[in-house]
């Protein structure tokens, strides 16, 4: 009996142990709460009298924390709403249904986000979009849901139903991901989304930005022409001259690819779709140490830089060329871009590339085609296309690492053709020129104070061109040339955050590079025959190393030196860069910045292709004799006044460059003799700003400057004007919106570019030069115009569309772009001197239409 009660009690007590586990035991919710944030490293927001009273059966062994919580959230009766990973907030559970109305907008801007996504968390088939005010409104929706509201480049957030419903149509203010928004001076800078860092960078979001004059799409390349200091003497999209540099001379990034054709139609056209670029940031000066062989200024663009949360997909078409582009979220942590564009021109003539075409061919052998002595000849054929693709993959591992593969593609083509029946002659032109580039990312944030990018890409441009004169399928004149270039690029930088004022960086980067060229020339007729070839490759090693100091938006310091071993030159070149900024007033600011610089490729002038007329530059590697190093020096000085909706920022530099060549001067030489020199670039830059409201935008700038060019043994060694040397331009632009519609009108003033006047025939007839770039052409200016108007095609505002205009050159001013002479000759041999003008663009209108959804 003593043994069976013994055997009863421990019985007893196992089981009581065994199923301690399976008990709850009873706590106050603040108490759980507590335990909870503890254990699983979380936090939670609430207010007292949501949880006073409560009370949760906490099992011993506990849970997992989601299951916990929704066993919270049955139990209590509360709605528990996660914010992040680590944050959750806590609200009483009601099923009362209500209306909602809110504004969407940027919180540094004020401006107002169109098409931004407002959708209920937990079932996002409910939901809507903002119109073009960033308004939108929702129906019966419970006050305790959860509303996610985002914007492509924002940063998403959470919100409840109940935070619009305490206050009618609350103005919820998104900020941008990207890190740079804390070192933003100035927003707004030209017009909206438009902000100048801290740095001295410029950065644009073309995507965003209100409507620009004579630009029904935000054209990248000829946005950045709005920015002062920045020009293109010959109206191109690609003709970009920073504060006196040439377009060669300047570094062109896409997704940190690095890319040596930049447009389509000789230049008429930026190679890139807008409608995918997330960001443009510009440098004038003083570059960042992570970029290198270049000696003028920085363009760098970049697409998708965050996976998507929904599929966007849009087309559009204007009287150039059609596009289509889509944004697809794989999963939540993968994402894929896609975009492509096309010419019309393949079987379409429009008014517009008309006159694009007019103003590319004029005095090219394709314009005087029809001009030839042995007449009649006819044009055959005389096709033009282009092309970009690009694809974007981006995979998101963790919220410490990030992968991206990029792809770019380029393509110009034309085939033209004259021929004369009577005598079977037949003449052609065939030019074909492609720039591809592959790249991958890898951004990885070790912890708070560490990170690193790494970045690998190949780049390859191409340009080939043939030309044939054959009669009865005979060739007997022939033209032969080919340029080509081959990069690829391995970077690797580490940043460390010292403390909440000061970085460090330090990295590694290799550049191989291989330029080919080879140039044919072949008449039967005359028995002549030249060639030209040249094949060259070159290893750049580079040390970088950088700091940067910032006592808020008091004083600034960003310092950094690039070390440089290029192998073919074996040389060693060092390039310090400075920038600093001081706040001395309230509301003004003093900037400097001094610079070394170098690079070794560059454009440069080939005659065998001369009587074509286009693309008679090629691109080619320094050599140390008939190609030097180029090698350039940048002071600068500048103040910053922001007051209220006033901005003035004004600006001045000099400029010295050694190593340049008669070959890539940009003046008219005459003389096939290669001359090496030097450049000298002096001038300052003025924008005054002022946003009137958010419908109403006005800025003004003005540029004043002079390039001098000096060459061993030419014109008497004295220096002379620049072919492109711009002393003064003066520009002002007016935005205006007006509900659903945005309008711009701009007007442009230019000093005639220098050209040479005094030309005479010498005996052996040929031109000869007193003085060189002695006088100007006629002052340039043009009025330009546009507008556009956003519109829903549903109820849900899901689908939206946008039309617009826009006129080039209003009152069809008949602007001289260039001057040259050439010498003619009649049948009896006599030499005649003629003046060769190049004209701009007539009055040209353009029209858009696009759809996204």
């Amino acid at each position: 009996m003593r043994n069976c009660f013994f055997f009863l009690v421990v019985l007893f007590v196992a089981s009581s142990v065994f199923t301690q586990n399976k008990v709850k035991k009873k706590n106050l919710l603040k108490t759980v709460l507590t335990n909870i944030e503890s254990k699983h490293n979380v936090k939670f927001s609430y207010a007292e009298e949501t949880i006073n009273n409560k009370y949760f059966e906490l099992p011993i062994n506990g849970e997992n924390l989601k299951d916990l919580l929704q066993s919270i959230e049955k139990e209590v009766g509360v709605y528990i709403n996660k914010i992040n990973e680590r944050y959750y907030s806590i609200v009483k559970y009601t099923s009362k249904k209500i209306n909602i109305c809110g504004y969407i907008k940027d919180s540094l801007t004020n401006y107002s986000l169109e098409q931004a996504t407002i959708v209920l968390k937990n079932k996002q088939s409910i939901g809507t979009t903002t119109d073009s005010n960033g308004f939108f409104k929702l129906k019966k929706i419970r006050i305790n849901d959860t509303l996610q509201v985002s914007f492509a480049g924002y940063k998403t957030i959470l919100m409840l139903g109940n935070d619009f419903y305490k206050k009618k149509c609350l103005e919820v203010k998104l900020k941008e991901k990207l890190n740079v928004l804390d070192e933003v001076i100035i927003a707004n800078y030209l017009s909206t989304n438009t902000i100048k860092n801290d740095d001295g960078s410029i950065v644009m979001r073309p995507k965003k930005r209100g409507v620009l004059p004579g630009l029904t799409e935000s054209d990248v390349l000829l946005s950045t022409q709005q920015i002062p200091g920045i020009q293109s003497p010959v109206e191109t999209a690609a003709g970009i001259h920073i504060r006196g540099g040439t377009p060669d001379q300047n570094l062109i990034l896409f997704d940190g690819i690095k890319l040596y054709n930049t447009a389509h139609f000789f230049g008429s056209i930026s190679a890139f779709n807008p409608n995918i670029i997330d960001k443009v940031t510009v440098y004038k000066n003083a570059s960042n140490i992570k970029y290198g062989n270049h000696i003028a200024g920085v363009i760098s663009m970049n697409s998708m830089d965050e996976v998507p949360q929904k599929q966007s997909t849009g087309f559009g078409v204007n009287m150039t060329a059609i596009d289509a582009f889509t944004t697809i979220p794989l999963t939540k942590k993968i994402g894929i871009q896609l975009s492509i564009r096309s010419s019309l021109s393949d079987f379409l003539k429009t008014p517009t590339m008309n006159n694009i075409s007019t103003k590319v061919f004029q005095n090219t052998s394709i314009s005087k085609g029809n001009l030839l002595a042995e007449q009649p000849y006819v044009e055959a054929k005389n096709d033009f296309s282009f092309l970009d693709m690009n694809t974007k993959f981006l995979y998101q591992l963790n919220e410490k690492n990030k992968i991206t593969l990029q792809q770019i593609l380029i393509h110009n083509s034309l085939d033209y053709r004259l021929q004369n029946f009577k005598i079977n002659d037949i003449r052609s032109d065939k030019l074909k020129i492609k720039n591809y580039g592959f790249g991958a990312t890898w951004n990885s944030k070790w912890n708070t104070s560490w990170k690193h990018n790494l970045n690998v890409y190949h780049a390859k441009y191409t340009l080939g061109y043939q030309r044939e004169k054959n009669r009865a399928k005979t060739i007997y004149d022939y033209t032969n040339k080919d340029n080509t270039v081959n990069e690829l690029s391995f970077d690797f930088l580490i940043t460390k955050e010292l403390n909440k004022k000061s970085s460090f960086l330090i990295g590694y980067q290799y550049a191989f590079s291989n330029i080919f060229f080879n140039l044919e020339k072949k008449n039967t007729v005359v028995f002549s025959e030249s060639k030209n070839k040249n094949d060259g490759s070159i290893n750049s090693h580079s040390i970088l190393t950088g700091y940067k100091y910032k006592n808020k938006d008091f004083f600034i310091v960003d310092m950094g030196v690039r070390t440089t071993y290029l192998s073919s030159l074996n040389k060693v070149v060092a390039e310090p860069r400075l920038y600093t900024q001081l706040k001395i007033a309230p509301n003004f600011w003093l900037n400097a910045s001094a610079e070394l610089k170098q690079q070794y490729t560059s454009k440069i002038v080939e005659f065998f292709t001369s009587d074509f007329g286009l693309e008679n530059k090629l691109w080619a590697l320094s050599d140390n004799e008939e190609i030097p190093l180029l090698q350039s020096k940048q002071f600068t000085f500048g103040s910053i006044f922001k007051y209220k909706k006033w901005v003035v920022d004004f600006g001045m530099y000099y400029k010295s460059i050694n190593g340049i060549t008669s070959l890539s001067s940009g003046f008219n030489n005459y003389s096939k003799t290669v001359f090496n020199g030097s450049a000298l670039i002096r001038g300052f830059d003025l924008l005054v700003r002022k946003k009137w409201s958010n419908r109403l935008n006005t800025w003004f700038s003005y540029n004043l400057g002079n390039t001098a060019l000096t060459f061993d043994g030419f014109n008497s060694n004295q220096s002379f004007n620049g072919g492109f040397n711009i002393s003064n331009s003066l520009y002002i632009a007016q935005q205006i919106k007006l509900s659903s519609w945005d309008l711009s009108l701009g007007w442009t003033y230019k000093a005639g570019l220098p050209f040479s006047s005094l030309i005479n025939l010498n005996p052996n007839n040929g031109l000869e030069i007193e003085k060189y770039n002695n006088s100007n052409l006629p002052a340039y200016h043009r009025l330009d115009a546009s507008a556009t108007y956003n519109f829903f095609w549903d109820k849900k505002n899901k689908i939206i569309s946008k039309v617009g205009i826009s006129f080039l050159n209003i009152y069809n001013r008949k602007n001289i772009l260039k001057r040259t002479s050439e010498v003619s000759y009649d049948d009896a041999f006599k030499a005649t001197l003629n003046t060769i003008n190049t004209y701009s663009l007539s009055f040209t209108p353009n029209i858009i239409f696009r759809v996204e959804f």
